[in-house]
């Protein structure tokens, strides 16, 4: 068999890590028509595939079949008999539709989510206490339906304490080492190296980690200077141990670090640069932008054209074990590493922008979808980019960042 699923042509605008943001098409909202727009653009699209490639989708799941998929992959456990006898029991044609909706809407499902981040976010060396406050916070923002948007803006600029408030934990997590004491007045209190890395790789789907020592391998546009540009917005976060509690920290923005915004790092060649704060092409903070570094920082990246897509292609891994990118992974754009169905990607990306960055609408139409119903029936031939099947995977412990050169930095 012949494949001929459709690739994105490459183009350096994608490729960019911090390029600006573009218009995508914007798809009916589901305000008056539920989720149909979304969830009919994943079943024309893949429909439309499986036609080309002569593929045979498989049955349609049972009931039983289906509740033992969903039960697991949104609130990370098997159903009872009980609730499965329910739904068999349940003779409304949008029985699995009230199904998702409830579990949705269910606490157990941003514990799940919560957990899954957690292990992602937060390196396996942090203290217990610690994670679970990072936990607490994240659930407690699923649970109110914070759109993707405001968490993400939360985790990077937040300023605070860890007792009081759990987003600072992002950061304390993953500041790197320390910068000697008499040169923290000129480059700050850490290095945050792990955190730059983390930082595009998360929310930009890049593999920026590798850019503190050398250009990118793989895209000519990524360049050394474009790692240290981005660690030097992170330079002015400062740690503060609580006076009355030293378990407690606090974190904050000192204008007494790095007050040029300068860093310098070394090249290959042996030689030492310098970089001020830089986005892409030389943006950074305007001179009459009184706003903290983090702030400023944050608003680039909501603004960033990989923001949404990376956000969609991860809860599609989530839910069918691979992304939708031609190595599976979920985090990793780029002109070499394409979307196998880039109107699908693009389409899903501009529906959930539109929609408020919602992530259970976001869940919603995926689960709604024909492919997701599907049952999961292997054959020789089966190319996983059909997603005619889910790849097996375990619970809650996908990782976002594989690679931020921590040696301890993987998710249990």
């Amino acid at each position: 068999m012949t494949r001929t699923v459709p690739r994105r042509l490459a183009t350096c605008a994608l490729a960019a890590l911090f390029a600006t943001v573009t218009t995508l098409p914007a798809p009916a909202r589901d305000d008056e028509d539920g989720d149909e727009a979304p969830t009919q653009l994943i079943n024309r699209v893949l429909a439309a595939t499986w036609k080309k490639n002569n593929v045979t989708p498989p049955r349609r799941t049972t009931d039983p079949e289906f509740a033992r998929k969903l039960y697991p992959d949104l609130i990370g456990r098997a159903p009872t008999a009980k609730e499965i006898a329910a739904l068999e029991a349940d003779k409304a044609a949008d029985k699995r539709e009230k199904l998702i909706d409830q579990l949705l809407s269910d606490n157990a499902w941003a514990e799940h989510q919560a957990k899954i981040w957690t292990n992602s976010l937060i390196p396996a060396g942090y203290k217990a206490a610690s994670k679970a406050e990072f936990r607490k916070w994240l659930t407690g923002r699923l649970v109110a339906g914070t759109p993707y948007t405001d968490i993400v803006t939360s985790l990077l600029a937040s300023n605070g304490k860890t007792s009081e408030n759990g987003a600072v934990h992002f950061i304390l997590a993953n500041l790197g080492a320390p910068v000697p004491a008499e040169k923290r007045a000129e480059y700050g209190q850490f290095d945050m190296i792990p955190l730059t890395g983390r930082t595009g790789r998360v929310f930009l789907g890049q593999g920026f980690q590798c850019l503190a020592c050398h250009n990118h391998p793989f895209e000519a546009s990524l360049r050394q200077r474009d790692f240290w540009g981005v660690n030097a917005f992170f330079r002015q976060a400062e740690r503060v141990v609580d006076p009355g509690d030293a378990t407690v920290f606090e974190l904050k923005d000192s204008p007494k670090l790095n007050p040029d915004g300068v860093v310098k790092f070394q090249r290959r060649t042996g030689f030492w640069d310098a970089t001020g704060m830089n986005f892409t092409n030389g943006r950074g903070p305007r001179a009459e932008d009184f706003r903290s570094r983090r702030t400023i920082l944050a608003e680039f990246v909501l603004k960033n054209k990989n923001f949404a897509p990376v956000a969609v292609n991860r809860t599609w891994t989530n839910l069918f074990g691979r992304g939708m990118l031609e190595n599976g992974e979920f985090d990793d754009l780029g002109d070499y590493n394409e979307p196998l169905h880039p109107e699908l990607l693009s389409g899903l990306a501009s529906a959930f922008a539109t929609n408020g960055y919602d992530q259970k609408k976001l869940v919603r139409w995926i689960c709604n979808s024909d492919v997701y119903q599907l049952h999961a029936t292997p054959t020789d031939d089966d190319d996983p980019n059909f997603f005619r099947i889910k790849k097996t995977q375990p619970l809650a412990a996908i990782p976002f960042d594989r690679c931020t050169g921590d040696v301890d930095d993987f998710a249990p």
